[in-house]
């Protein structure tokens, strides 16, 4: 052994330092540095020591859990890990539950499913509806379009057909006249002159005439004194006596007082025979004077009693408002069609023709 004033050298007693013996003889440095090296050793040793205790601290559960996790895939119960108050299932619960999901998922598909089969149908059902739904509604247009076409022209035939498309037997075109007025009917002068070669002028009265004739136009009327008149007509043919229709000038020419000379309250009579003086009760009726133009009134078959009249009288009580002055436009009288006898039981006369359209 090697020594040094008397005492053993360092690098005999570590056999791992080989320094070479005139080199720690001739320097003392060297020992120092074999010193710092065996430190350095030292140090680096407790270093790795620590390091692996670290790491065996910060990942020993988890290596736990997974060991536990292979030798336990058998386990009949669920085993439970605890690790930071957190609970970890054991993969057989969780493949339990993935399998559950997935059949929850199934169903849920397979009634998506269906459900869209049944929206599939549901939206084919309305659509076939609205197809059907569209061809009614075009169907339906077009039978409105006929009917109104049809109104119109009906509406215009009957407008030309006198305005109520009723043949009127007191009109003067059938042969209707008037036989008389009432002594206390006093007819109000009208417009009309007439001059003897310029050098007289003779102012006419209201011709009862025109209550028979096919004018209703402001001025075309029979104008008397007062609100009460008789007036007797005669009819072209003798008929059986369905209606009655009295008329006065359109509310759209005619002004409020032209609208108040109006009759109001009337009263018809029928006579069979020139000898016939009182006549027979055919009705009492009302003029509605926010009513239509042509108003028609129906006669009772008990005042009538299917009997054929040859003449009519009408006897006006009152009008609307002007005291001094009634004016008749129109006064018609309609046949009872034959189709209505039969069907009241009543045999018609043959001498009756069928009612027919003015010509």
């Amino acid at each position: 052994m090697s020594t040094y004033q008397g005492r053993p050298l360092p690098m005999e007693m570590f056999p791992g330092c080989f320094f070479r013996e005139h080199d720690m003889l001739a320097d003392h440095r060297s020992q120092r540095s074999c010193w710092r090296r065996y430190i350095l050793s030292f140090l680096a040793g407790i270093i790795t020591v620590g390091i692996c205790c670290f790491g065996l601290y910060y990942f020993q559960p988890p290596l736990i859990s997974q060991f536990l996790q292979k030798q336990l895939p058998k386990a009949r119960n669920k085993y439970v890990i605890v690790e930071d108050t957190t609970l970890i299932e054991t993969r057989q619960y969780d493949m339990i539950e993935l399998a559950k999901s997935r059949d929850t998922c199934i169903r849920t598909l397979n009634t998506f499913k269906e459900e869209i089969v049944i929206l599939k149908e549901q939206m084919a059902t309305i659509s076939n509806w609205r197809t059907n739904v569209n061809g009614q509604l075009t169907k339906i247009q077009w039978e409105q379009d006929a009917k109104i076409n049809s109104a119109i022209d009906e509406a215009l035939d009957i407008f030309e057909a006198d305005g109520l498309g009723e043949m009127d037997y007191a009109a003067t075109y059938a042969g209707g006249k008037i036989l008389e007025i009432s002594r206390d009917t006093f007819p109000m002068a009208s417009f009309q002159t007439m001059s003897l070669l310029r050098l007289f002028k003779v102012e006419l009265h209201s011709n009862p005439e025109e209550i028979i004739r096919t004018c209703v136009l402001p001025g075309c009327c029979f104008a008397f004194s007062g609100s009460t008149a008789s007036i007797k007509i005669r009819l072209g043919k003798p008929i059986i006596i369905d209606a009655v229709t009295l008329s006065h000038g359109s509310n759209r020419l005619l002004n409020q007082e032209g609208m108040s000379t109006a009759p109001k309250d009337f009263e018809v009579y029928g006579f069979q025979t020139e000898d016939d003086i009182t006549g027979t009760f055919l009705g009492k009726f009302t003029y509605n004077l926010k009513g239509r133009q042509h108003q028609m009134f129906k006669i009772k078959t008990k005042y009538s009693k299917n009997h054929i009249f040859y003449a009519v009288e009408l006897v006006i009580s009152s009008n609307h408002g002007k005291t001094d002055l009634t004016c008749v436009y129109r006064f018609r009288v309609h046949q009872m069609e034959l189709v209505e006898l039969s069907e009241r039981g009543t045999r018609a006369p043959h001498t009756l023709p069928k009612k027919t359209k003015c010509c």
